[in-house]
């Protein structure tokens, strides 16, 4: 008889991919300091078990403790069971001990899962999933700043600090947040938080082009300027 994988196993080329996702997380940001985590505490108090957890799942030793209790509230009214889950979470770690790579590589697939509902608010900066349909959107905001994803790319790509959409959409701070006053004439287009002194005008013919609502790609194709 053919025996079974262990359950700790990969099961499939689904698991497979969220396995590697969720180890391959730490190479976006500084991994440091995971072996002073105290792992080792058995009695952990719910906001420390979830910020110990995260730090190792992200591999980022610098989360916040304030924006770890902001999350760890929004999650554990969405996912069922979620503070037994934590805890067998916390004990696989403490079982494996080693690196970070060999605590998650242990992991069983549940596991994984659970891991990677963790990581994701860390990243996106969000709980749930936004949406153009207003009654299927189930996201919640949870950090701008500490949105794990620009880390790697910020010293390349600055964190975005004004609206891609129209102007002043974004007037109204979301539920729990202090956003700073805005300076005045925010709302208008010609509006941008500032920058080198030697910024261009776009060129009009670009513009109009960008801006145009071209009815499929072979109309744009044809209409960007300088095409024969």
């Amino acid at each position: 008889m053919k025996q079974m994988p262990e359950p700790s196993q990969p099961l499939g080329p689904l698991t497979v991919t969220r396995r590697r996702v969720l180890q391959a997380l730490a190479t976006l940001v500084p991994a440091m300091g995971l072996a002073t985590m105290p792992l080792a505490t058995h009695a952990l108090e719910a906001d420390d078990a979830f910020l110990t957890a995260s730090r190792v799942i992200t591999g980022n030793t610098t989360l916040s403790a304030g924006i770890a209790r902001r999350m760890m509230a929004l999650l554990v009214v969405r996912i069922p069971e979620f503070a037994a889950k934590l805890d067998d979470l916390l004990k696989a770690f403490r079982a494996t001990g080693g690196t970070r790579e060999e605590m998650l590589s242990a992991l069983k697939d549940s596991q994984v899962q659970f891991a990677l509902a963790i990581a994701q608010p860390w990243y996106l900066g969000h709980v749930g999933t936004p949406s153009d349909f207003v009654l299927k959107d189930d996201a919640v905001f949870v950090t701008y700043l500490e949105a794990q994803s620009w880390t790697k790319i910020v010293h390349e790509v600055p964190r975005p600090t004004y609206p891609g959409a129209d102007a002043g959409w974004w007037d109204v701070a979301p539920p729990g947040v202090d956003a700073p006053a805005m300076p005045e004439g925010i709302k208008e287009w010609t509006f941008h938080p500032g920058g080198p002194a030697d910024i261009m005008a776009p060129d009009p013919k670009w513009k109009a082009y960008a801006t145009a609502p071209h009815a499929s790609i072979d109309a744009a194709r044809r209409a960007k300027p300088g095409s024969t």
